[in-house]
């Protein structure tokens, strides 16, 4: 006799909707990535954390390619300070390697 097993219900990777400090809808900053600092994207370790995060739910199959990318390319715009006000206190230097790793990350898809 053979055993079923068990489906699992819901998503394989479950990504909580609210950041639980702040109450805004967030993907990864308060939830897999440690917002450090004051709340929102103000620190270049922040960047790197959900970096890793993306392409690691990208390699264990939770997200496409195409979210992955989207994703990624939010993250690239807000290294501008333009779209992201916070980013002005990231030295240029910085944000310019953050630039280049995300880039790189895109292209690695």
């Amino acid at each position: 006799m053979r055993l079923r097993r068990r489906r699992r219900r819901g998503s394989r990777c479950p990504v909580p909707r609210e950041n639980p400090r702040t109450g805004r809808k967030t993907k990864y900053l308060g939830h897999r990535v440690r917002d450090v600092g004051g709340s929102g994207l103000d620190s270049p370790r922040e960047f790197r954390g959900i970096l890793r995060e993306v392409t690691r739910d990208y390699r264990e199959g939770c997200i496409s390619k195409r979210t992955a990318r989207g994703r990624l390319l939010l993250l690239y715009r807000l290294t501008y300070p333009r779209y992201n006000r916070k980013a002005r206190r990231i030295p240029a230097s910085t944000r310019r390697r953050l630039r280049e790793e995300i880039r790189r990350a895109m292209e690695s898809l």
